[in-house]
């Protein structure tokens, strides 16, 4: 697998620079955050964490800003409009930075031909990690069987992180996001998976 180079992504247009001496230790960051519903959770349940949470797509983050805004200030939220990978090559500032990453309901990219777009097969993820503590957590969910089985190979002999933990989810449990909620509702079968740095 190549190599990632930092150096070769664009920086995030509209001035998606990061100050991270604005953040309190630790930190937690959520790629394709969606409408913000699990980082808005998250963020209330852990005020001592900085929260960073990064959706790309325009519809989805105006419907977190308005969350946020209906939810009154939440000093240890940081919502961040931009692509994930150009925004974490330009503004994660230092190895083990990060005490979790989340990555719920990620788009599996189904087609053979996207499977290097998958975040566990790119060399992106070699460059992420860098930046999880030694004992952080990466969560994964996804309601594609194929993916998670794809994914947890990944993670365990390319990526060298343990498995945690490997749960299914069911209906009883409150959605953590509005594509959780939706799949739960159908009565697809979602999994959790907790991976763990060494």
């Amino acid at each position: 697998m190549r190599s990632f180079d930092p150096k070769s992504v664009p920086k995030p247009p509209n001035g998606q620079a990061f100050d991270w001496s604005a953040t309190q230790d630790p930190v937690v960051l959520e790629i394709g955050c969606g409408n913000g519903m699990h980082p808005l959770q998250f963020a209330k349940a852990n005020p001592t964490t900085s929260v960073i949470a990064i959706e790309q797509t325009q519809n989805k983050f105006e419907a977190f800003e308005k969350r946020i805004a209906a939810s009154g200030p939440i000093e240890n939220l940081f919502a961040i409009r931009a692509d994930a990978i150009w925004w974490c090559a330009h503004n994660l500032n230092s190895p083990a930075c990060l005490e979790q990453i989340f990555l719920l309901y990620p788009n599996p990219n189904p087609k053979e031909s996207q499977a290097n777009k998958r975040f566990h097969n790119m060399p992106f993820m070699g460059f992420l990690l860098q930046f999880l503590k030694p004992g952080g957590q990466l969560h994964l969910a996804s309601n594609i069987s194929a993916y998670v089985e794809e994914a947890k190979t990944q993670f365990v002999s390319t990526w060298d992180l343990t498995l945690r933990e490997e749960k299914l989810l069911n209906s009883n449990r409150e959605p953590r996001t509005a594509f959780e909620k939706k799949y739960l509702e159908r009565g697809e079968t979602c999994k959790n998976l907790i991976f763990e740095k060494k």
